[in-house]
């Protein structure tokens, strides 16, 4: 099972005041897409728009860019590996 972070995402939400976001699964989580989406919405009070991507994701940077027309304030990715820098020389 993953660590969704729904506490940690809702702060962001909040601390930031985002009004539109989109959540970003990799196909073995997409089917907890709307029970992720129904927590944040009976969390966050207010008006909030949710987006869902579900076409196909290759990890983190496969970010769907078409939809930057949507005015998105913040892209949330679910099921990846955090990013870690690394010093090779």
């Amino acid at each position: 099972m993953y660590d969704i972070e729904i506490e940690r995402i809702i702060k962001e939400i909040k601390e930031n005041k985002h009004k539109s976001i989109l959540l970003h699964f990799p196909d073995g989580l997409k089917q907890s897409a709307h029970t992720i989406t129904e927590k944040l919405k009976n969390s966050i009070k207010g008006n909030i728009n949710i987006y869902i991507w579900f076409g196909t994701n290759y990890g983190s940077c496969d970010i769907p860019l078409h939809l930057k027309n949507y005015d998105i304030d913040a892209i949330f990715t679910f099921g990846h590996s955090p990013f870690v820098k690394q010093n090779r020389w």
